[in-house]
């Protein structure tokens, strides 16, 4: 007998999660654009996206990103705990890799379910590199999560019933940006601003005019996941569509 490993993607596999027309819609909007998923272990976003079927999903290891000539205007990175650093993960050219990408002026989505890619090792210091930040702190119960209006339509406000540690961005962290634009402002229970639980950058500098769009683990939490991921996916594809 020959032992071929399957991917756990495929192994649990389930039926779409979404409406027909709402898969048609992310289908049209990312047609020719394949969005690279890391490898095991996988977020919740991985489940929903590869389970709605309405993408040309890539499952790859960083070697395979790496390798690969030319990226995707939007690069998709939204494993769970990938364990970056571990092994004989190549760092520097990973590294190397999103710089590129960004200094093209493409998008990286980070939808991060867990420990967001590029955290190990260094506490941050590698995603650092590529002029990603985020803020750690606490949110606690009944904190408060407001979506921007026009740029995330349709969202209710969410209030959280069960408060942790989150990694939140901040336009403080990124004093030199280019552009920064809240999309999901967190509160905590007394008003006090918190950070954004969803946000675009743009580092600028030696990265050009490149974009990087974080949605934050706590929204894998949100009543209505479909409804969110729509108004994410909209507003990546709104960006996509200005990348020359």
């Amino acid at each position: 007998m020959t032992y071929q490993p399957v991917p756990q993607l495929v192994y649990y596999k389930r039926p779409s999660p979404f409406t027909p027309e709402t898969t048609a819609r992310w289908e049209t909007w990312f047609e020719g654009i394949p969005l690279v998923l890391h490898e095991a272990p996988y977020s919740k976003w991985v489940a929903d996206l590869y389970n709605s079927d309405a993408f040309d999903v890539q499952i790859s290891t960083w070697h395979d990103i790496v390798q690969t000539q030319e990226l995707p205007s939007v690069l998709l990175l939204a494993s769970g705990d990938e364990g970056f650093g571990a092994g004989d993960e190549p760092i520097e050219d990973v590294v190397a890799k999103l710089q590129s990408h960004l200094r093209a002026g493409n998008t990286l989505l980070v939808m991060s379910g867990g420990r967001y890619p590029l955290f190990y090792p260094g506490g941050g210091t590698e995603a650092a590199k590529i002029g990603f930040h985020l803020r750690m702190t606490e949110s606690p119960k009944g904190s408060r999560f407001t979506f921007d209006a026009e740029a995330m339509p349709g969202l209710d406000a969410w209030t959280i019933e069960r408060g942790g540690g989150c990694r939140l961005m901040t336009a403080e962290v990124y004093p030199d940006a280019a552009s920064y634009e809240s999309l999901c402002r967190v509160e905590l229970p007394d008003g006090t601003y918190n950070g954004d639980a969803i946000a675009m950058v743009q580092p600028g500098g030696g990265l050009g005019d490149g974009r990087i769009v974080y949605v934050a683990a706590d929204l894998a939490g949100y009543p209505d996941r479909e409804a969110l991921l729509n108004a994410a996916l909209a507003y990546v594809h709104r960006l996509a569509e200005q990348t020359p």
